[in-house]
């Protein structure tokens, strides 16, 4: 298993990784103008060798604002 999933399971976030993530899609949306809303964390669910996390945000603003946002998230480094 680990000869076959071993090179994408190294690029899946750890997990000292994932609040560096929101930190930096909630500094892309602020950037863009847009205005963050508070939404309740979710659980994370187990799935056979991986674990889930729903990851919620609301962001408010503009057609133009969310396409900026968009860009902002495509262009970040995958790792």
């Amino acid at each position: 298993m680990e000869r076959n999933f071993g090179p994408c399971c190294g690029s899946l976030p750890g997990k000292t990784e994932v609040p560096n993530l929101l930190v930096d899609i909630s500094q892309t949306g602020l950037g863009a103008g847009l205005q963050e809303k508070a939404l309740p964390a979710r659980r994370r669910a187990k799935q056979g060798l991986l674990r889930r996390a729903a990851i919620r945000i609301r962001l408010v603003g503009s057609y133009h604002e969310f396409g900026t946002f968009v860009s902002g998230i495509a262009a970040c480094p995958a790792s």
